[in-house]
């Protein structure tokens, strides 16, 4: 018998079901969710992590309003979506939660308390873990970016509504004016990047009656950032446009038309806020802020020699450090002939901060998270390629991560601020929508053939 005559015919119905559940997949990962609306509704409160009167003290702390949010979904998305979450970087960050809470054994001081500063790193774990699993779909992804950046909006009209030179200290009511560029820098970024992916044709969502009222909003965070006289806010917010033009210079994903586009829209975007500047004549404070970085000032050489004696106490310390709460104040004796400091000298520095805090077990714990997340690629069938989507979204993924580090680089605070928790989280969980999307495609057609896929920059 002829072995073709032998091989059942493939049911002509197979191509045409296939195709109606592949599209079915599809526009599931462009529709709105429930989790959607809940990831909207947890950006918009962080509005309310900058207002002094509406955070609940308990204990030693004051309440993220967002983790209120977090703290309801987290045990839904636990049992529901965990097993989404790349195994190794969730490994990696509980290695990073016992070790800083191993190494920070010990009594209190004025400046930390042990058990909140652990309490607030859990938190912040918790919270990025939950905002990835709460991602379902892209549309939930834009929905929670614009959450948070319509909340650094509302903080940014509400600190610079009065032409008082002080008026930028009230965007973050419990901490200075520096600490809002660490709440909106990931905003901006998450809706630019949002604004240049004019490729997703599909989400459910008019791109106008969206996407520019987002664009507006990180227009007033920036402004709000370049406005209150923060250095590191300037250098992030720089930063982002140079993340952003390497983007769209890179990428297959833009043509030539589109390239162009996406310059034209960030020039057009800096020009906006820097024009916004000139108008209120609000530069005289990034003018003094210019000067003092070319001529150099006392707290920057101060800055470089925290850093170095970070590092000494943990090679000094290489296992456990010398714990979070007692390094301040190990740092002030060190340098207390050289700067005339009394008391203790905080590190404004996280990477400094856990070096000569924790030892190199919790540093190396931390960049091991990076790498894996930088480099992360989830295992399907054999044959099977992610697409480019997935590659587009760990592109977002790394710039946020690089922009943690530059910022991380001027304060400690970062490793639980409300912002790059929401932004890094929003990132992990659009690689995972993209990379499901890779694996229902690889589920409903195990037997065809797959050509090259396209892969946007950086695919190692």
């Amino acid at each position: 018998m002829n072995s073709n005559q032998a091989m059942a015919p493939r049911a002509p119905w197979i191509p045409t079901a296939t195709g109606r559940m592949s599209a079915r997949q599809a526009e599931s990962a462009n529709s709105l969710t429930l989790t959607g609306v809940w990831l909207f509704f947890t950006g918009l409160s962080v509005t309310l992590s900058g207002i002094k009167a509406v955070r609940m003290p308990i204990g030693g702390l004051l309440l993220q309003p967002y983790l209120v949010f977090i703290g309801l979904a987290f045990p839904l998305v636990l049992l529901a979506r965990i097993a989404k979450f790349p195994l190794g970087p969730l490994i990696g960050w509980i290695i990073f939660a016992v070790t800083y809470a191993i190494a920070s054994l010990g009594p209190a001081t004025e400046m930390m308390s042990p058990l909140n500063e652990n309490i607030k790193v859990l938190a912040a774990i918790v919270a990025i873990v939950t905002v990835a699993l709460l991602v379902r779909s892209r549309s939930d992804f834009i929905f929670g970016a614009a959450g948070l950046v319509a909340s650094m909006a509302i903080l940014a009209v509400r600190g610079l509504q009065s032409e008082d030179e002080l008026a930028a200290d009230k965007l973050i009511d419990v901490a200075n004016k520096n600490s809002y560029s660490i709440y909106a820098l990931p905003a901006v970024l998450l809706a630019l990047y949002i604004v240049l992916r004019f490729d997703w044709k599909n989400v459910a969502l008019k791109r106008f009656w969206f996407w520019i009222p987002m664009l507006v909003c990180a227009g007033l965070a920036s402004y709000g950032i370049l406005a209150g006289g923060n250095r590191s806010g300037y250098l992030g917010l720089a930063f982002i446009v140079f993340e952003l033009f390497i983007y769209s210079l890179l990428s297959p994903r833009f043509k030539i038309v589109g390239r162009a586009s996406a310059w034209l829209l960030v020039s057009a975007a800096t020009a906006s806020v820097i024009g916004l500047l000139i108008w209120r004549q609000a530069t005289s404070e990034f003018e003094r802020r210019y000067e003092q970085t070319v001529e150099g000032t006392q707290s920057d050489r101060l800055r470089l020699d925290i850093a170095m004696t970070s590092l000494k106490l943990a090679m000094e310390n290489p296992i456990s450090g010398k714990t979070p709460q007692q390094l301040p104040y190990e740092i002030g004796r060190r340098l207390a002939a050289q700067y005339q400091e009394g008391g203790a000298i905080d590190t404004h520095n996280v990477f400094a901060h856990l070096l000569g805090g924790t030892g190199f077990v919790c540093f190396a714990s931390l960049f091991a998270i990076a790498g894996m997340l930088m480099f992360w690629k989830p295992k399907l069938p054999p044959g099977m390629q992610l697409g480019a989507g997935f590659y587009d979204a760990r592109n977002l993924l790394r710039m946020m991560l690089l922009l943690w580090a530059l910022r991380g680089l001027f304060t400690r605070e970062i490793l639980y601020n409300p912002g790059f928790c929401m932004g890094i989280g929003l990132a992990i969980g659009l690689c995972i929508v993209e990379a499901g999307l890779a694996e229902a495609s690889s589920a409903l057609r195990p037997g065809e053939s797959r050509g090259r896929t396209l892969r946007p920059m950086l695919t190692a």
